[in-house]
């Protein structure tokens, strides 16, 4: 997957501006491998992912205007700690080139 330093930067600032909680358990599921999948839909600015938390959570990400947003299956919907790990996992494939 490819992606920007424009793009790279919106996924720090996004993590950033996430609170606490939802960051630490997006984390937790990241680094236990929870985000099963991440998939381009159009280059540089929409991806899927799906995430196993209680259930499997499909994840939409996308980029526009310099921000991310995470859209979720699950009932929090928008922005929510399985976005969090989905754009983590996203970041971690663009930047280790897997």
């Amino acid at each position: 997957m490819n992606l920007g330093e424009e793009q790279l930067d919106g996924i720090h600032y996004f993590l950033t501006q996430t609170d606490a909680k939802t960051r630490r358990r997006g984390r937790d599921y990241f680094s236990k491998g929870q985000v099963l999948e991440v998939a381009c839909l159009e280059p540089d600015h929409l991806f899927t992912a799906v995430v196993q938390a209680e259930v499997i959570y499909d994840v939409t990400l996308e980029y526009s205007s310099g921000d991310w947003a995470t859209k979720c299956a699950c009932p929090i919907k928008l922005d929510c700690q399985h976005g969090v790990a989905a754009l983590l996992q996203l970041q971690h494939l663009v930047t280790t080139g897997a």
